[in-house]
């Protein structure tokens, strides 16, 4: 793997211009932000930001438990 690759994999998550490693912590305005897995159950997923609740876990998106079509 090269340099280019290893920059690509979105193996951080960005704020501000800033690059953040998966476990960093940002503070915006009254909630906490976790750099984070989008995929829990896969190895190296790509890293997003997460909310955390007031008890310090993380809150995953939810997909749609239904698909529509138009």
């Amino acid at each position: 793997m090269d340099a280019n690759q290893f920059v690509n994999t979105d193996t951080s998550c960005w704020y501000d211009n800033k690059r953040y490693s998966e476990g960093a912590l940002i503070q915006i305005h009254s909630f906490t932000l976790i750099c984070g897995a989008k995929f829990v159950q896969h190895n190296n997923s790509q890293l997003i930001w997460l909310k955390l609740d007031k008890q310090g876990n993380a809150i995953y998106p939810t997909k749609p438990a239904t698909i529509t079509v138009n």
